[in-house]
């Protein structure tokens, strides 16, 4: 009997939870970025490359 009631408590939370998560709205799309944004974020992507590239130079292993 206990364990009923609890599985019928635990559903009907469950169920509540699920109908409260349904109201929220969806979140706002935000829009595309230009391109001359679009330009910018691949020179500093590329720009970052760049640094990694050279200080990945100092820990690669080098046999002797």
């Amino acid at each position: 009997m206990l364990r009923r009631s609890l599985a019928l408590v635990l559903g009907f939370a469950g169920v509540m939870a699920l109908a409260s998560a349904q109201d929220k709205p969806a979140p706002e799309k935000k829009p595309d970025p230009t391109p001359e944004q679009i330009q910018e974020i691949i020179k500093k992507f590329t720009q970052k490359e760049t640094e990694f590239a050279i200080a990945r130079e100092n820990y690669t292993y080098r046999q002797s």
